[in-house]
C-alpha cells in the first residue's frame, strides 16, 4: 500500500512537472483526505432494534433484524450479548430467557441457542401460521 501510494504521489510530480503546474493547485486536497483510496459511505440514520417479547408472531420480525448484528463479525459476543439484551421488553419471557445467562462472550452463543431453541424451531412456526390461519377462516 506504501509502495502504491508513493507511486500516485510520483505520477502526480511527474504531471505537474511536465505540464507546469498541477491540477490540484497547492496539493491541499491531499491535506483534506487522509487516505486517496477511503470509500466514504453516506451516513444512514440509526434504526431503532425491535423489541421482542416471546410472542411467537414477533420472531421473524425480530430475528431477521438482528441477525445483521448476530453476523456482524465486527463486534465482539459480549457486545452482541448487550444488544441482544436491549432488543427485548423489559420483563418479557425472551429477557428472562436471556437474562438467566450473565454477559459474557462465552455465553452469548449459548443464549442465541436458547432464543432460537424456544422460538425460532421452524415446526414450532408453521404450527403457529396454520393455527392462526384456520383460526381466521373459521
Amino acid at each position: 500500500m506504501e509502495f502504491m501510494s508513493k507511486r500516485v504521489l510520483e505520477n502526480i510530480k511527474s504531471k505537474q512537472n511536465n505540464n507546469g503546474s498541477s491540477n490540484f493547485g497547492d496539493n491541499s486536497h491531499l491535506a483534506m483526505c487522509d487516505n486517496p483510496y477511503k470509500v466514504i459511505s453516506p451516513r444512514v440514520p440509526e434504526i431503532e432494534l425491535y423489541k421482542f417479547g416471546g410472542e411467537l408472531r414477533d420472531w421473524l420480525t425480530f430475528w431477521d433484524q438482528f441477525k445483521n448484528i448476530h453476523e456482524n463479525e465486527n463486534l465482539t459476543n459480549c457486545d452482541k450479548f448487550h444488544y441482544l439484551v436491549q432488543s427485548t421488553k423489559i420483563k418479557s419471557e425472551a429477557r428472562e430467557l436471556i437474562e438467566s445467562f450473565p454477559i459474557t462472550d462465552e455465553n452469548y452463543p449459548l443464549a442465541i441457542e436458547s432464543l432460537t431453541e424456544r422460538y425460532g424451531r421452524k415446526e414450532l412456526l408453521i404450527d403457529f401460521y396454520v393455527r392462526e390461519l384456520l383460526k381466521n377462516l373459521f
